[in-house]
């Protein structure tokens, strides 16, 4: 018995070992910052609106 629980538990630490990562690492693109084009403000780029190849914030975007 005490053979099958030391068994076992090395078949779980080599599972845990050599898992498939499962956490898909997300793009840093949400955490990076962007010039707006026009006012020079930086904002996330998640918040920012492209357009043209340029980078915009909110209320310039309004403007425009």
């Amino acid at each position: 018995m005490g053979k099958i629980i030391v068994f076992l538990i090395i078949i779980g630490v080599v599972y845990y070992m050599f898992r498939p990562n499962k956490k898909i690492k997300k793009d840093n693109d949400e955490n990076e910052f962007v010039q707006c084009e026009k006012c020079k403000t930086f904002v996330l780029k998640k918040d920012a609106k492209f357009k043209n190849g340029k980078y915009y914030c909110r209320e310039c975007d309004a403007d425009s």
